[in-house]
This record gives C-alpha cells, structure tokens and sequence, in this order.
C-alpha cells in the first residue's frame, strides 16, 4: 500500500509552490518526502536538491539516515 503523503505529494507538489504536510509523529511524512525526493532525482538527472534543519545533528538523526537506508535498500548506492 502506498503511503497517502507520498501520494499527496505526487499529485500536489507538481501545481504548487508550496506544499505542507501534516500529520502526527511516525506518521510517513519524512519517508514519503524521501520517496518523493528519489522519484524525483531518477526522473530528472543532475538535479540537486538541499535538505535542511536548523541544526546539523538533527538533519544526522532524521532526514540524512533515513535517506541513506533509503538509498541503500533501493540500491541506489
């Protein structure tokens, strides 16, 4: 079953230039931006694309680990 955020932000992201997600802890959100984020790059090569957080340690502890596993499982890398 495909997650309903990545799903909303294949539909959404395209037609605006804003898009937000919502929902409560361990929802999907982090994973369906990855989803979305490695759709996106093997559509488009030579895309870069900057994820940010205020602090260093925690884009480590979130979105850049989770994007790694991401990575490796899909064997990416």
């Amino acid at each position: 079953m495909e997650n309903p955020n990545y799903t909303f932000l294949k539909k959404n992201v395209p037609n605006q230039r804003i898009t937000l997600l919502q929902g409560g802890t361990r929802s999907g959100k982090t994973r369906a931006v990855m989803d979305y984020l490695l759709f996106i790059c093997c559509r488009y090569s030579g895309l870069e694309i900057d994820v940010c957080r205020s602090e260093f340690s925690t884009l480590r502890g979130t979105a850049y680990s989770e994007f790694k596993k991401l990575l490796i499982q899909s064997k990416v890398i």
